[in-house]
C-alpha cells in the first residue's frame, strides 16, 4: 500500500472535522464568557466551560503541526509562511487594539489598549484572543529550530518546557504566552509524529488503537467531571489550578489533544461530519473575526440581551455562537465572490467609428 504524502494527510476529512470542531468550541467558549460578563449564565454551560477551554488549542496545534510538515522541509517556504503569519498577526492585533480602545469592551480583562505601549505589549505579550497566532508562530519557530534533532529529543525537550510553564516553575508577564509554551508539544507531535496522529484518526481498529482511543475518551470525561465538581465546590476556573501540579499539565494536554482527535474520528462518521469538515476548511476568518463580532453584538444589543427571561438564559450563549460563526463566514463569502467576479471589459470604439477614423 502506498504511503500517503504530507499533502494527502492534511486533506484527510477527519482532520478537517477536527479543525471545524475545534473552531466551534472556541467560539462557543468565548460566547459563554461574553454571556457571563453580562451575568447571563447557567450551571450546565458553566460546567462545560472547562472542557471547552481544554480541547480546542491542543487539537488546533496538532493539526497545524501535521499541516506544517511540508513547510518545515522547505526553508524558502518556511520563511514565506512565517512572514505571512507575522503580517496577519500584526494587522489583526492593530485592528483589535484599535477597535477596543474605542469600544466599551464587555470583558474587563481585555481593556486598557488605548496607547502605543498597550499595542506593543499586546504584540509581544498578548492577553487577547489573538494569542493563538502568537502561539502558532512560536511553535513554528521552535519546531523549525529543532527539526534536525531526533524526533524523540525534540518532543522530549518541549515536554520539559511544557511542564516548567504549566507547573509555574518559570513564566512570563503574560498568562497567554505561558500557555503557548505549555502547548508546544502538541505542534511538535503533529509535525514529527504524523503516523501517530493519523493512527488515532484513521479507520484502523487494532486492539491497541481501540484501547488507546477508549483510554483517551475516558480520561477526558474524568477531567470534565472533575471540572464540574470543582465548579460546584468552588469558583469557576479551579480546573486551571490542577494544571499547576507538576506533570499534570502535560497529562491534561495529551488527554485533551488525543480525545479531541478521537472525537473528530467519531464525528466524521456521523451526520455532523460533512458540515464540520466544510467549516474546517474556513476556520481562519472565524478565528480572526468572531470575538470582534461577539463584542459588537453584545455592546449594541446589550439591552435586548439583559431583557432575556431567566428560563431562556441557557440559549443566549449558543445564540451568540451562531452569530459569531455566521457573520465571519458571510464576510468570507463576500470576499470570495468579489475576487471570483471577472473584470468588466471597457467598452471600445464601434467598428463603424474605427473605420471612419481610418478614412
Amino acid at each position: 500500500m502506498r504511503t500517503p504524502s504530507p499533502g494527502r494527510l492534511v486533506r484527510d476529512r477527519t482532520l478537517d472535522v477536527a479543525k471545524g470542531a475545534a473552531m466551534l468550541s472556541v467560539v462557543v467558549y468565548h460566547s459563554l464568557l461574553f454571556a457571563e460578563a453580562l451575568e447571563i449564565y447557567s450551571l450546565p454551560w458553566a460546567m462545560a466551560v472547562g472542557a471547552l477551554r481544554l480541547v480546542p488549542l491542543p487539537v488546533f496545534l496538532v493539526v497545524a503541526g501535521l499541516v506544517a510538515r511540508r513547510t518545515l522541509a522547505d526553508r524558502g517556504l518556511l520563511r514565506r509562511r512565517l512572514r505571512q503569519l507575522a503580517v496577519v498577526y500584526l494587522v489583526a492585533t492593530v485592528g483589535y487594539v484599535g477597535l477596543f480602545s474605542l469600544v466599551d469592551f464587555p470583558r474587563a480583562s481585555e481593556t486598557g489598549f488605548g496607547s502605543l505601549g498597550g499595542l506593543l505589549r499586546e504584540l509581544v505579550l498578548p492577553e487577547g484572543y489573538l494569542w493563538f497566532l502568537h502561539a502558532l508562530l512560536l511553535a513554528l519557530v521552535v519546531t523549525a529550530l529543532t527539526r534536525r534533532l531526533p524526533a524523540a529529543v525534540a518532543l522530549g525537550g518541549t515536554l520539559l518546557v511544557s511542564t516548567a510553564f504549566s507547573s509555574g516553575w518559570v513564566g512570563t508577564p503574560s498568562d497567554r504566552v505561558d500557555e503557548a509554551f505549555a502547548y508546544l508539544p502538541a505542534f511538535v507531535l503533529g509535525a514529527r509524529y504524523p503516523a501517530l496522529v493519523t493512527a488515532l484518526t484513521g479507520s484502523a481498529t487494532t486492539r491497541g488503537l481501540r484501547s488507546a482511543r477508549l483510554g483517551l475518551a475516558v480520561g477526558f470525561v474524568a477531567l470534565t467531571v472533575a471540572n464540574g465538581l470543582l465548579l460546584v465546590l468552588g469558583p469557576l476556573g479551579h480546573l486551571s489550578d490542577l494544571e499547576r501540579l507538576p506533570g499534570l499539565g502535560v497529562v491534561m494536554l495529551a488527554l485533551s489533544a488525543g480525545a479531541g482527535l478521537v472525537a473528530a474520528r467519531g464525528l466524521r462518521l456521523g451526520p455532523l461530519g460533512r458540515p464540520l469538515a466544510w467549516l474546517g476548511r474556513s476556520t481562519l476568518v472565524v478565528y480572526l473575526l468572531h470575538e470582534v463580532v461577539l463584542a459588537l453584538v453584545v455592546v449594541l444589543a446589550r439591552p435586548v440581551l439583559l431583557a432575556v427571561p431567566q428560563p431562556w438564559h441557557p440559549l443566549v450563549g449558543p445564540a451568540l455562537a451562531v452569530v459569531g460563526v455566521l457573520l465571519p463566514l458571510g464576510v468570507l463569502a463576500v470576499v470570495r465572490a468579489t475576487r471570483s467576479r471577472p473584470p468588466q471589459a471597457r467598452p471600445g470604439p464601434s467598428p463603424a467609428t474605427s473605420s471612419s477614423r481610418a478614412r
